[in-house]
């Protein structure tokens, strides 16, 4: 009987001590996505930047405009999905829906800006979570 005992034991502690192992590198797999994400969303915001640095510098502002408008669109996109989803990584939506009333004021006031057709209906229903 004990060591039948001792062999449920064994088993249960060895159950324990796989899962405590498959969490951690769970959790660091995880850990590593988080990371590679914010380094290609970094690197294309200084990509994007030094884009239209230079388009200014060359005197070429409506380009300039065009190139920062069009990546503001696809960040409301993606803003509208992670907002509609509820997203339970989003920890502050109002933060969200701040930046879009943000450029629902700038649109307002300077218009002109053509959404490309594949991100419209992402960016109007985005720009429909602005409060004001």
């Amino acid at each position: 009987m004990r060591k039948i005992v001792m062999m449920i034991m064994l088993v249960i502690c060895g159950f324990a001590l796989g899962m405590k192992v498959g969490i951690q590198t769970e959790k660091k797999k995880i850990g590593k996505w988080f990371v590679n994400e914010a380094v290609k969303s970094s690197t294309s915001n200084v990509n994007t930047r030094i884009k239209a640095m230079k388009l200014i510098k060359n005197g070429e502002v409506d380009k300039a405009e065009d190139c920062l408008d069009s990546v503001v669109d696809v960040e409301l996109a993606y803003l509208a999905t992670t907002v509609k989803d509820a997203s339970p990584l989003l920890g502050d939506k109002q933060r969200v829906v701040e930046a879009i009333q943000q450029v629902k004021e700038f649109r307002g006031k300077y218009p002109g800006h053509q959404v490309k057709p594949d991100l419209k209906d992402s960016v109007t229903a985005a720009l429909n979570l602005a409060t004001k």
